[in-house]
C-alpha cells in the first residue's frame, strides 16, 4: 500500500490467469510457493499478493514481544494526537455495510514497567504486549467508546471471560477429584504415580502408564547403549502428564518439550479447514439426503514423519528401555512442527493414496 497504513482484507483465493490457470504453484512450504492470491480490502479494492507476503504479514502480526509482554504491570495513562480518528470517522460503508475502521494510530499508553519505571508506547504495541489489561484499562478510564478501542475490547473481554469459565471449570473438576479421594502426581512423578497404586491396592496409574508407552514406542527408534547419537540432531526431554478423566479413569500423555528447541519457520505453520467451509460442506450434505460420517485418529500426529531432528532420554515409565537414548522419528504432542507435519502426511495420503482433489476455494477441503 502505498499510503504505509494498515488495512485489513480477507483472502478470497488464488488468482486465475487469463487461460483459466492458477497463477504460481503451490506448495506446502510458503517459501517455494509461487502462488497469487485476490485479497479484498474493507474499501471495495481487490489486489494481488504472492503466498509468502501473506504468510510474512501473518508471522509478524502474530509475533510475540517478549521483551515487553512480560514486564507491564498495568497501565496508568493515557493520551492521543492529531492521528486519533474522531467518532465522525471511525466507519466505513462497503457494499451497504457500516464497518468499524480497525486502526489504533494517534493514541498512547503508558505502562507501569515491573522494574518500577513507566513507558510510553502507541497503543498497536499495549494492545499486543498486554491486550487484556489495555481493554481493562480503557473500560476503567471510560475510553473503550473511542474509535481505536471499540472495535477489538469487547471481543478481547469475551474471551478473558471463556478463560475464567474454563478455569473454573478445571477447579470443579479438581475437586471432585479430591472428594473422591484421588490424588493426581505431579508432571513427571512416575515413582508416585506407582506409590499411588501401591497404597491404594489399584493398578490404575501403571495401566494408564502401560498404555501411553505402547501407544508412544512405536515412534520411537531406541539407540543402543553404546551407540553414537547421528550428527544434527538435537536433545530433547519428554514430559509425561496425569490426569483423571470427568468418569474417573485415569489418563496418561507421553508429550515431547517443544519449547526446549527452536523450530524452522516453515514446518510450525498448519492451516486448518475454515467454519465456512464445514457449514457449506453440512448444507450440501442436507440438502442430498446424504449421512454426515465423522471419525477420530488415535494417536494421530503418531502417524506422521517427524520434521525436526531431535532425541531423548527414556524414563522409568518406559520399563527395560530406562536410561536409553532414543531418536523421535514420528511426531510426539508438544513439538511446534507437530501440527505441520500431520497435516502434511495427512493430506498427501488424502491425495496420492486415496486420490481426493483439494478444493479450490479452501485447500483444506
Amino acid at each position: 500500500m502505498e499510503d504505509n497504513a494498515e488495512h485489513v482484507g480477507i483472502i478470497n483465493g488464488r488468482k486465475i490467469g487469463p487461460d483459466g490457470k492458477f497463477i504460481g504453484k503451490f506448495n506446502e512450504n510458503p517459501i517455494l510457493d509461487t502462488s497469487i492470491y485476490e485479497i479484498e480490502f474493507q474499501d471495495g479494492r481487490v489486489e494481488s499478493y504472492f503466498a509468502n507476503q501473506i504468510v510474512e504479514c501473518i508471522l509478524n502480526e502474530s509475533e510475540v514481544q517478549s521483551n515487553i509482554d512480560h514486564h507491564i504491570k498495568d497501565f496508568v495513562d493515557h493520551r492521543k494526537d492529531a492521528k486519533a480518528l474522531t467518532k465522525n470517522e471511525a466507519f466505513l460503508k462497503v457494499r451497504g455495510k457500516v464497518i468499524p475502521k480497525r486502526t489504533t494510530k494517534g493514541w498512547h499508553l503508558c505502562a507501569e514497567l515491573s522494574n518500577g519505571r513507566t513507558e510510553w508506547m502507541d497503543l498497536k504495541t499495549a494492545k499486543n504486549a498486554s491486550p487484556i489489561k489495555a481493554a481493562r484499562y480503557a473500560i476503567a478510564n471510560k475510553i473503550s467508546n473511542e474509535p481505536a478501542f471499540r472495535w477489538w475490547v469487547p471481543y478481547v473481554l469475551k474471551k478473558q471471560e471463556r478463560i475464567t469459565k474454563a478455569v473454573k471449570r478445571r477447579s470443579t473438576k479438581r475437586r471432585k477429584t479430591e472428594k473422591f479421594g484421588l490424588e493426581v502426581p505431579k508432571p513427571n512423578d512416575v515413582e508416585r504415580a506407582l506409590q499411588i497404586d501401591n497404597e491404594t491396592g489399584t493398578t490404575h496409574w501403571s495401566t494408564a502408564l502401560a498404555k501411553e508407552t505402547k501407544t508412544v514406542l512405536p515412534a520411537l527408534k531406541i539407540l543402543e547403549r553404546n551407540e553414537k547419537i547421528p550428527p544434527g540432531y538435537k536433545y530433547i526431554d519428554l514430559l509425561t502428564i496425569f490426569g483423571v478423566k470427568m468418569d474417573l479413569t485415569r489418563k496418561v500423555r507421553i508429550c515431547a518439550r517443544g519449547d526446549q528447541i527452536s523450530a524452522p519457520p516453515d514446518v510450525i505453520y498448519a492451516s486448518v479447514v475454515t467454519r465456512e467451509s464445514i457449514r457449506i460442506g453440512f448444507i450440501l450434505a442436507s440438502l442430498n439426503d446424504l449421512n454426515i460420517l465423522t471419525a477420530d485418529v488415535a494417536g494421530a500426529y503418531l502417524n506422521a514423519p517427524c520434521a525436526e531432528k531431535v532425541y531423548t532420554a527414556l524414563g522409568e515409565e518406559f520399563g527395560d528401555y530406562a536410561g536409553r537414548k532414543a531418536i523421535i522419528k514420528m511426531t510426539l504432542y508438544g513439538l511446534k512442527s507437530a501440527g505441520y507435519s500431520w497435516r502434511s502426511f495427512c493430506a498427501r495420503v488424502l491425495r496420492e493414496e486415496l486420490n481426493f482433489i483439494p478444493c479450490r476455494a479452501d485447500m483444506d477441503v
